[in-house]
This record gives structure tokens, sequence and C-alpha cells, in this order.
């Protein structure tokens, strides 16, 4: 077993580089978690209003998640579907 000697500085060092390292990763942690909105705020996240939502919903062209009565939505997934919709530029179509 070696001992190693270091001095006051590089221990405090060395201990706000770890605690920074596990505050990052937890945050991260938290990011990846599933979001799930009602549609009031998933209305807020489109820009669409509820009666929209209603109607994507009703015809399946917005992913959703039915409990009961009451309608779910994943962020991930509002997202992604949003990003489906995009046009391509001009340029982006000459490429």
């Amino acid at each position: 077993m070696k001992l190693v000697i270091i001095d006051p500085i590089e221990l405090e060092t060395l201990l706000t580089n770890t605690v920074r390292k596990v505050l990052c990763e937890s945050a991260h942690k938290a990011k990846e978690q599933e979001e799930f909105l009602s549609i009031e705020e998933a209305c807020q996240l489109l820009h669409l209003a509820k009666p929209t939502i209603y109607t994507l919903t009703s015809s399946r062209r917005i992913p959703f998640i039915k409990t009961g009565k009451r309608i779910l939505f994943r962020r991930t997934d509002l997202l992604r579907w949003l990003n489906e919709k995009r046009r391509k530029t001009v340029e982006e179509l000459k490429e």
C-alpha cells in the first residue's frame, strides 16, 4: 500500500473537482428522466390550442399516453414529433 502525501491546496482542488463531477452527473441523470406533460403544458410547448391538441390525439396524429380519462405527453415524444414536421430549406433541398 502506498502512502500519498498532498498539500492542502491540492486536496482542496481534488475535492472541488470531485464534487463538481458528482453534481454534473446528478444533473445529467435528472434530465434523462422522462418528463410527462399535461394537455395544458403540451399546448404551451407546441403553441397550439387545446381543441387542436384534442383533435390531434383523437385522430392519433400526435404521440400521447392515456391513463383513464387523463391524457399525458412525453416531452421528448412531442419534440421529436415537432421536429419530424420540419420543412427543409431551399439550400437543404439543393444538397
